[in-house]
Parts: structure tokens; sequence; C-alpha cells
């Protein structure tokens, strides 16, 4: 009996590896292993065997039906999955399961996806191929014990979780086989969240808005990813490949993780130009951008979030905070650095989103916006990082009026403008800076702990206003204002631009200042 897997073994554990050859074919227990006698049927009414002393094996009847159908010189083709993070994840939103009922489907269309692989039948395919899905989970220490024949609720609570899984309305019929590690490994290997297929490379329709998440913030639970892209541009390459999601209705949505999807780079190195660009290309009007700040004023609280108006740039030149260069110089305006327009809109319909720790709305923690402030401009101070500011620093921006300060608005917001793509941040608070006299100065650790309550905010707040800008971006009421605002900013005379900073500059603005003679 040949096996073969067709879709890529999601699952990184190097002991699985070790039965993956050039990741063509994966090898599994044949008819005779799967019969063997020293299987050990566990003494609970579950469906399941153990292998060895801490692995769990559950093979559905319909597998049984493949294993024992007559169908001459059969080959198996297999998906096999990751469970946790990939096929399914807890309703209750922690890291591991409160009881058997508490999961949910990764997203929508998991069990729609699979069920289509294997309908689908090629040319090529012959009467001989039947298909079946293998999962695999490490569960770490469900049982702490040295024999899985000793008693263990939290191995209980698992296997009736696996059941309900594997015997609902929308999986039953799907021949599965499903392998459990019960006690962790000396590897201790976890596999990457990932999607039940591989995310195609390419996307060929226009992308009006982009989530730039910062930290906390490095990707979008509440939407169903339909590609990943790799993009190269005049600049670079972006801090992250570029995940493409779509709403209920359609609309497409870009996310970009400013520091990379590990946060591997310092604000000083996240690739602004490289980020805009890319986004530019795939047809971002709107950036909603997230950010960590600390406060400079009382009224700003750790874990309120901030909608600035106005900027006031402390960085110190390291970054690229252009696309013109010599050759080639433009001017863009840049008096209202963030979209006022989406400002409001976001003042009007954003108020009543956070929630604390519990996740309950109890009012302790503030959206403040313009209007919502007495009409006071909320002013973000951008300094260079990446150590965080001294007394005295913190002191004179407070006294500027600085009302929050990060590490990350400049370029970002800059380039934005002369890409001509209308841009928000969304400011969330974690610590009092290091003006208080009465106070520690910032910490990584303040940080850390208030980003944890922020990061739910940050997923609860771009889901709603996805909801809110949507009908707005199609109606074209939005995300339009900028466009043409760049074509009359150029400077530099048509015979001394640098043709070759012109040929980069098309790639943002393709047909604005066409090639000539006159160019050197």
């Amino acid at each position: 009996m040949a096996v073969k897997s067709s879709i890529q073994n999601t699952l990184k554990n190097p002991k699985i590896e070790k039965n993956v050859n050039n990741s063509s074919g994966i090898k599994l227990p044949t008819e005779n292993k799967l019969n063997e006698s020293n299987i050990i049927i566990l003494k609970r009414e579950n469906n399941f065997k153990s292998i060895g002393t801490h692995c769990l094996c559950r093979i559905s009847p319909k597998v049984n039906e493949i294993i024992k159908s007559q169908v001459k010189d059969k080959i198996i083709h297999i998906a096999s999955f990751d469970l946790d993070d990939t096929l399914i994840k807890t309703k209750t939103g922690r890291k591991f399961s409160s009881s058997a009922n508490d999961w949910k489907w990764w997203s929508d269309n998991v069990t729609e996806i699979i069920k289509n692989w294997l309908n689908e039948k090629s040319d090529n395919d012959a009467n001989n191929i039947l298909k079946l899905v293998v999962i695999f989970t490490n569960q770490g220490a469900v049982v702490n014990t040295t024999k899985l024949s000793t008693y263990s609720k939290s191995l209980d609570t698992f296997m009736n979780k696996i059941n309900n899984i594997l015997n609902s309305d929308e999986f039953k019929d799907i021949p599965n086989i499903l392998y459990a590690a019960t006690k962790k490994s000396a590897a201790d290997k976890k596999a990457k969240t990932g999607q039940p297929m591989s995310l195609p490379h390419t996307f060929n329709e226009k992308v009006p808005l982009a989530i730039i998440g910062g930290t906390g913030l490095y990707k979008l639970d509440s939407l169903t990813p339909v590609a990943k892209l790799t993009i190269a541009t005049p600049w670079g390459h972006p801090s992250s490949p570029i995940t493409i999601s779509k709403t209920e209705t359609g609309m497409p949505i870009a996310f970009l993780a400013r520091h990379g999807q590990t946060h591997n780079l310092l604000p000083s190195d996240v690739p602004n130009q490289a980020n805009i660009a890319a986004l530019k290309s795939i047809g971002v009007k709107i950036i909603i951008a997230f950010s960590a700040v600390g406060s400079l004023q009382e009224h700003i609280k750790p874990r309120d979030f901030v909608i600035p108006n106005q900027i006031i740039d402390r960085t110190k030149g390291i970054r690229k905070s252009t696309f013109f260069e010599k050759g080639f110089v433009a001017h863009a305006g840049f008096g209202d650095p963030f979209d006022n327009k989406i400002g409001k809109i976001i003042s009007d319909t954003c108020t009543d989103i956070l929630v604390n720790e519990n996740g309950i709305k109890d009012g302790l923690h503030k959206l403040h916006t313009k209007s919502n402030d007495n009409g006071d401009d909320l002013t973000l101070i951008c300094m260079e990082g990446p150590a965080f500011s001294t007394r005295a620093e913190s002191k004179l921006y407070k006294s500027w009026g600085g009302s929050v300060i990060n590490m990350s608005c400049v370029p970002e917001s800059k380039l934005a403008r002369e890409a001509e793509i209308s841009y928000q941040m969304i400011c969330m608070s974690t610590d009092y800076d290091a003006w208080r006299e009465d106070a520690e100065p910032v910490t990584v650790e303040t940080v850390v702990g208030n980003l944890k309550s922020n990061s739910k905010n940050a997923h609860l707040f771009s889901e709603h206003l996805i909801k809110v800008l949507e009908p707005l971006i199609l109606n074209g009421e939005i995300g339009n204002d900028l466009t043409g605002s760049m074509k009359m900013s150029v400077s530099t005379s048509s015979n001394g631009r640098d043709k070759a900073v012109l040929e980069k500059m098309h790639y943002l603005f393709p047909g604005y200042w066409p090639l000539s003679d006159e160019s050197r």
C-alpha cells in the first residue's frame, strides 16, 4: 500500500520529521502495524489506543473502511495538520482548553477546505487513489504519570474534547487518524500557528485598507487569511510578509507586522520605505496603524487608547523619511499628519470598545480623541529609541504639550503621506513614561504587563473599526482625499531629473512623471 502526502505537513516536531522523506512522502503505520497485538486498548470508552507509553492513536471508522477496502494497488493521499491553532482554537481565548467543550474551528471554512480536498479529482487521479486526514497534537502534560493506564482527569477531558471535535457534524464523515503525545518530549517542539493549507502567494484584487500591527498586535484573529504576499520593492522587502484577509462581505484587508512577526526589528531598523511601498503596490488607500505608547499626561492612563492628531518629530535622521532623493526632489504637505476625517469617525463610533483584563466594559479605560478631550490637540512625540526617555526629556515633552510618546510614528506617517495613503495611528498607552517623580521610570516589565491587556483591546478595536470603515471605503467617502496630491509637488525641473530615481518612483506612481529624453 503506497502512501503519499499531498499537502505539506504543518507539524515540525523532530520525531515526526523522521518519517518524512524529502517533503514528498510520509510513512504511516500500514494495515499490519495498525492491527498489531501490542497496541493496548485503554480502559475507557473513548475509541483511543495507546502506542508505547505516552502516545495516543484514534482511528475513525472511515479510515478502517479505507484500510480494509479491496481496491487493487491502492494509493492513499494524506493531508496532515496540527490540531491547536491550525484546525481549532479555544472559545474562551485562553491558551489551553478549560473543558471538553472549550473549542471552536480555527476559521469558519476549515472543514470546507478539507472536504473540498477530499472530493476534488484531477484528470490524472486514478480510481485506486483514496484520501484521509492525519492530525498530530502535542498535549504537553495532560499526563504527568509514568503510564497512560494511571487515571488522569486532564487526559479524560482531552479525550472527550477530541471525540467532540471528530464526532461533530462537520467532521464525522472525514476519514481521519489522530496521534497525540500526552507528555512533554525532550525537544518540546510546538508547531507554528498556521492554516490547514498553504496560503497562496499571489492576490489579484486591489486591497484598499491595511492594518499595521505594532507591539502586541501581530495578526488579525477575527478575519480569515486568503493569501500571504512576499513583496520586493525598490526599497527592499517589508518587515514581514503581508497577510491578505477578507471580511464577511468580501473586502480584502492587508496586515503587516511593523517589527516583524517575531518582533526582531529595532524601531530604527524598521524598513519603513519598503513597508509603505509594498502596501501602496497592492492598492492600499488607508492605513490604520497600532502602536504602544507612553503617556505624558496624568489623565491618559495606562491601557487607555489615544487617537492623536499632531506629531512632534524627535527622531535623529537615522531613518529614511522620504522616497524622494537627490535628482528628484518633492515636498509633501504635512500640516495635519493624520487623516482628520478618519480620526473623527473613530471618535464617533469607537468610544465603547475597551474592556478590562477580565473582558468587561467597566469604563476604566478611555478612548482619547480631540473631540472627546475638550477640543485639545493630542500630540504624539516620536523619539528615536531604543532606550526610553530620561526624566528630563520626559518632563520637557510634557511641557511642550505632548500627550503620548512612541518610537514608530515617524517616518511611517510621512512616507504614507508621500504615497498618498490616508493614515491614522491608534496609540495604546502602557505607562507614564518617566516624568512622574513619585513613580519608577518606565521599564520593559511595566510595558509588557499592560501590553497583554492592550493586545486584547487592539483586536476588539480593529475588528469593530473594520466594520465601521468598510462601507465608507466601498462608497468612496474615505481614502481618496490625497489622490493626486504629489503630482504637482516636484521641485526638480524635467531636465534635471535623475532617470534611475524616476524609475523607482514609477513603482509608487505609475504614469505621474513619464521618463523623457531630458531626464539624465
